[in-house]
Formats: C-alpha cells, sequence, structure tokens
C-alpha cells in the first residue's frame, strides 16, 4: 500500500469518526473533560497520518541551523504548526468544514493545513507547547514571535550556506 493509499483510507476512516461524534460533542451534557479527551483522541488520530518531507512549509529554526551547523547527530522536531488538539476541535466544531464520509475533504485540509510542519529544536518545541495553549487557530506566527523563535525560509538557507551543510540539512528535514 503506498502512503497516498493509506492517507486516503485512514482520511475516510477519520471522516466518519469525527461524523459520529460530533454530535455527542456539541452536546450541552458533555462536560468540558469530555470534550478534551474527545479532542485529544482525534489529535492523536491526526498524529497517526502519513506525513513526510512534502508536509514542510519550508521554514526552519535560526537555533536549529545553529544546532546543525554543530553537530550533524543533532536531532530537529517537526513541530504542526497547528498543533493537533487544536485541530480536532476546528475538525469537531467548524460547520463550515464538510466530512461527507469519502475523506476528500479531510485528506485536503490535512494537506494544505493541518499536517504543515516546521522544523525546529526539541526545546523549541516544549517552549511552543506551552505558548500555543494560549492563542488563536491559525495564528501560528505569533505563537512563534512570543516563543522568542527566528524563522528563515528554505530558500534563504539555499543562497547562504556551503553545499555540505545543504546536505546535511536535506537528510534532517
Amino acid at each position: 500500500m503506498t502512503t497516498e493509499e493509506r492517507l486516503r483510507e485512514r482520511c475516510i476512516a477519520l471522516e466518519n469518526l469525527i461524523n459520529s461524534i460530533r454530535e455527542y460533542y456539541s452536546e450541552e451534557s458533555t462536560s468540558k473533560n469530555q470534550r478534551a479527551f474527545i479532542e485529544t483522541i482525534i489529535g492523536a488520530a491526526i498524529w497517526y497520518l502519513p506525513h513526510g518531507k512534502d508536509y514542510w512549509n519550508n521554514k526552519v529554526s535560526k537555533a536549529a541551523i545553529s544546532s546543525l551547523r554543530d553537530s550533524a547527530e543533532v536531532r530537529l522536531t517537526r513541530d504542526h504548526i497547528y498543533p493537533r488538539k487544536d485541530s480536532a476541535k476546528k475538525l469537531l466544531t467548524d460547520a463550515e468544514i464538510s466530512l461527507n464520509g469519502d475523506g476528500t475533504n479531510l485528506k485536503e485540509l490535512y494537506q494544505k493545513e493541518l499536517g504543515k510542519y516546521i522544523l525546529v529544536t526539541p526545546d523549541e518545541n516544549r517552549r511552543l507547547v506551552a505558548i500555543q495553549k494560549n492563542h488563536n487557530y491559525g495564528k501560528w506566527e505569533d505563537a512563534y514571535e512570543e516563543a522568542g523563535i527566528e524563522l528563515f525560509d528554505y530558500e534563504q538557507i539555499l543562497e547562504s550556506e556551503e553545499e555540505e551543510f545543504l546536505q546535511m540539512f536535506r537528510k534532517k528535514r
């Protein structure tokens, strides 16, 4: 099974799961704790959707570049610009998102938005987790600014770095 087929099948399953729980999630009798639990479950399902280099938005932190320059063994973190739990809440509550059960709309949303990530250091990722809880969905740039994370476009790196570093960097993304 190809990655694309796996993504399609999982999006079908996840769309149907979301559709089956949306009504319960929205009921007044559903507690805040229950809603948070459902968001965590859907967020975890988003985590298990196939993700690869195609979902990188070509942004990398200055600290990640510096760490990689210091050691080729450094581990970079793929920080989803939209936290999974927030993405889950959006899928559960946004009436404009039509999930008809065939996986198409979720797959498109995942490829264009929910699956996008930035390369950061593990320390930056920990700082972001705490900060992103207080930011509105879609305002990811504000969270990075508040965390003091300076971002570069990959094109900027291509113009300024040596070939040896670029080869090492390509392996990490």
